[in-house]
């Protein structure tokens, strides 16, 4: 064989060994306890609120991991303070920074904070203040639709849409603590946007640098979710990210992939030093037999050990296509129809 036959079958050896490698866990399954009809949602590394199996609103219970404690929180029904009208319904939104987030749709205001030590309802700071930024954008023919896109300790990422095919107009970024309202997303390709930060803009370390898509038109930008965390830069909303999962890090021109997926990779998630991700089989319409989700698995990379855990469970043809976790513990639970089911591991603690 010549040597050139000999260096060709070895780099075909390495890249079947590197396959086999990424493909493979690097320890035995853990298997996720079976908790019963029930769901999850989580803010990626302190907070799990817990919902009864019928609905989604309410949680009956938020879960504070990291200080150990347990609270019972229930929707505004009383108007925050004089001038404000009486919210018909809340929502559950999110947690951050120990308060929850309601979103009142037909409330004035539209979104209430609750502190959970107090159980204290108050409106968010400057909110009026954003609504009168965006008022020129309200027509007589078409209606402007204010949500908040993002939850974090410190700030609220709120976009405006308009028309019927609610067009992206402007984003927007309220310090729910102070009232501080900024109109221009601050910084460039060299910063992220961290929510939990006072700067909101965080520089980025060398070469990492974030995506910006623009908008085709004459509105804003195009926010993309990115996390990053001492030095590890992630998107979750990357495409190719259902084909292998990638963390950029600093130092690095090229991403780290993780893992090459079996089948279809989803619910990639970056949080507390832990990136999670579902590695799935999917329905086909060239084989509407149902599918059994046996066959999929939990992963779990530990980016500070370059560690990576694998969890199944007997999922049967339920899909378990919610996948949350925190600093802690790792949550998947099935389809809300015809109910849902939870299921809960522990994250390996490494020192």
């Amino acid at each position: 064989m010549s040597k050139r036959s000999l260096r060709g079958a070895a780099r075909a050896g390495c890249v079947a060994l590197l396959v086999l490698f990424l493909w493979a866990p690097s320890s035995g399954a853990v298997p996720l306890r079976k908790i019963g009809p029930a769901s999850v949602w989580t803010d990626g590394a302190r907070y799990a609120a817990f919902f009864p199996p019928e609905q989604v609103w309410w949680p009956q219970q938020v879960v504070d991991e990291r200080a150990g404690r347990r609270y019972s929180v229930t929707p505004p029904t009383v108007p925050p303070g004089p001038g404000f009208q009486t919210p018909p319904i809340c929502r559950f939104y999110a947690v951050a920074g120990g308060s929850v987030l309601w979103s009142c749709p037909f409330g004035q205001p539209p979104y209430l904070l609750t502190e959970l030590a107090t159980g204290v309802t108050r409106a968010v700071p400057g909110w009026q203040k954003l609504e009168r930024s965006l008022a020129r954008f309200q027509g007589d023919l078409a209606d402007l639709s204010i949500s908040v896109r993002g939850f974090g300790r410190r700030w609220l990422h709120v976009q405006a849409n308009v028309g019927w095919h609610l067009d992206l107009v402007a984003n927007r970024w309220l310090d729910w603590h102070t009232g501080t309202l900024l109109q221009a997303e601050p910084g460039g390709r060299r910063d992220v946007i961290d929510l939990d930060d006072p700067r909101l803009a965080v520089p980025l370390c060398p070469p990492l640098r974030r995506r910006i898509e623009r908008f085709e038109g004459n509105g804003p930008d195009l926010v993309l979710p990115y996390v990053y965390e001492r030095g590890w830069l992630f998107n979750a909303g990357y495409s190719a990210q259902l084909h292998a999962i990638k963390i950029r890090r600093c130092g690095h021109r090229r991403p780290l992939v993780v893992h090459r997926c079996r089948y279809v990779c989803t619910g990639a998630s970056f949080g507390a030093g832990y990136l999670t991700w579902l590695d799935e089989p999917k329905f086909s319409i060239y084989n509407p037999t149902p599918i059994s989700q046996d066959q999929t698995v939990v992963f779990a990379y530990d980016v500070r050990h370059d560690r990576r855990f694998r969890f199944q469970a007997n999922f049967g043809v339920q899909h378990p296509g919610y996948l949350w976790h925190t600093g802690k513990h790792i949550y998947a639970h099935t389809a809300f129809v015809p109910s849902p089911t939870l299921y809960v591991a522990r994250l390996p603690q490494l020192r």
